[in-house]
Parts: C-alpha cells; sequence; structure tokens
C-alpha cells in the first residue's frame, strides 16, 4: 500500500501595509485582549520578544523605556515583525534543512510550502486537495541538484541531488 504525500504548508505572515497592520491587527488586540493598558508599554513588551537587543544598538529604543510614545514604537515594532517575518520565509525557501523533509517510508524528500499571506495558503490548500498545483524545474549547475518548485510560491517541493555520495547513502538505506 502506497502511503499518500505529506505536504506541509507554513504560514509565514507578509507586512506590506503598516496603516492595515495597525487597524487590522493592533486595533483589534487594543480593543479585545489589552483592553485597559497603555499601548504604548505593550509595544515595548513586544519589543522584548521581537527585538530584544535593540535597547543595546538604539538610544531611541532606550528613551521609550521611560516616556514611551506608542506610534514610533509601533512603526519600530512593525519593521522588524516585517523583517523578521521576510528573514524566516527566505530561509525556508532557500536554505534551512527543514525546507525540505524525507518522508522515512517511501524516500521521497517533500518540500514545505510556504505561503505569505491567507489567499495563497488557500489556494496552496486547493491544489493539495484537487491535485492542481503547478511546478517549474530549476537546475542550479553550482550545486549539483534540480529542485520542482511550486509556481505561485516558488517553494522547493522535492529536489533531486548529483552528488554522487548522498546518492549512494539515500539508495543503500532505502534499498532495504
Amino acid at each position: 500500500m502506497q502511503r499518500p504525500s505529506r505536504n506541509v504548508i507554513v504560514y509565514v505572515p507578509q507586512l506590506s501595509d503598516y496603516e492595515r497592520f495597525k487597524h487590522e491587527i493592533v486595533e483589534p488586540l487594543f480593543r479585545e485582549i489589552y483592553i485597559d493598558e497603555d499601548p504604548a508599554r505593550v509595544a515595548l513588551d513586544f519589543l522584548k520578544t521581537y527585538a530584544p537587543q535593540s535597547a543595546w544598538e538604539r538610544r531611541d529604543v532606550r528613551g521609550w523605556i521611560e516616556m514611551p510614545d506608542f506610534e514610533p514604537v509601533l512603526r519600530f515594532l512593525y519593521d522588524c515583525l516585517r523583517d523578521l517575518y521576510n528573514k524566516r520565509a527566505n530561509t525556508l525557501l532557500n536554505t534551512h534543512p527543514l525546507g525540505l523533509q524525507v518522508n522515512l517510508h517511501t524516500g521521497v524528500g517533500n518540500g514545505v510550502l510556504v505561503a505569505r499571506d491567507t489567499s495563497q495558503c488557500a489556494k496552496l490548500i486547493r491544489g493539495i486537495l484537487l491535485d492542481e498545483l503547478e511546478f517549474e524545474l530549476e537546475e542550479q549547475p553550482e550545486d549539483g541538484a534540480v529542485f520542482l518548485r511550486e509556481k505561485e510560491t516558488r517553494s522547493v517541493y522535492r529536489v533531486e541531488t548529483h552528488d554522487q555520495h548522498l546518492t549512494n547513502s539515500f539508495w543503500n538505506f532505502y534499498l532495504k
């Protein structure tokens, strides 16, 4: 019996509009969760998580500790989050070893599909369920590999290596 392919979708938000972030994400948080709290203090608490080094690196951030002004703190937090999410998506798409996971039952490398917005995520789910995903081959002679990339997200879906040592190790394990 052949086991079905296990597809993994990773949702990494793409922040590209500060005003939208402020109105659709931040304002509802203060209406529903942080009701009686000072918005600038809450934003500073988030900075402790998403940019902990900033107090050491930036004088303006150190100044916010005593008298924070919400708008500049939120703008800086937005910039930190945008950069963090872009870096995470780029890492998963291009370099992270978990961007390609081997199915131990079949030996097939399954890529991680990286969605950057909810619409893209929905398209990927639909494409998987209806077997409608579209792909492109990308050869990288310098790496000795061929990548099968999902068209919309450019996520690596499968990879074939031309490295003889890796190929030999792989087949020694899976021919048992």
